[in-house]
């Protein structure tokens, strides 16, 4: 903490960029993701639930683009 209460911005600083995304701990996913064209994935978070959109949704990867991923939804009847 700074003299004047607040967050002490020096902190921040103290680690490049290039070390934190270097690090790889237990349980968490690594820095840069690269999913392959057929992969299997697992929607993680409630998009859309009305439309099917919801946690544990089953997906396919069918397109990667730079900010989009183009998912075919397995349908288990």
């Amino acid at each position: 903490m700074s003299e004047d209460g607040g967050m002490d911005r020096s902190i921040s600083n103290r680690y490049p960029n290039e070390y934190l995304n270097s690090l790889d701990p237990t349980g968490l996913p690594p820095f840069k993701l690269e999913l392959k064209v057929g992969c299997p994935i697992i929607l993680l978070r409630n998009i859309a639930p009305k439309d099917g959109l919801c946690n544990g949704t089953r997906m396919m990867v069918v397109r990667c683009g730079s900010r989009i991923i183009e998912v075919k939804i397995f349908l288990f009847i």
